[in-house]
């Protein structure tokens, strides 16, 4: 199965990684907390929010890693890079 790392991107946090399932290759750039007038650029963001966080929570639905995964790049998964706007 096709895997993706995902760099996401918190700013004055730092960041975290996460190795998800499938190609999510469609969140690249996308920023939970980003503005836009494009109403598909609007459906994209809130898609990622709820493919990260759980809404009704704010749980996040993945374990993120504090290092790179390597050895899950080293073994085809695409990289991802997106994050949190404060």
């Amino acid at each position: 199965m096709q895997k993706t790392v995902l760099i996401f991107n918190m700013y004055d946090m730092g960041l975290k990684f996460y190795v998800l399932d499938g190609d999510q290759s469609r969140f690249e750039g996308c920023y939970i907390n980003e503005y836009s007038n494009d109403k598909d650029r609007q459906r994209l963001l809130a898609d990622f929010c709820d493919f990260m966080y759980d809404r009704e929570s704010g749980d996040d639905h993945y374990e993120a890693l504090d290092k790179f995964p390597v050895d899950a790049v080293k073994n085809g998964a695409i990289v991802v890079i997106a994050g949190f706007l404060p």
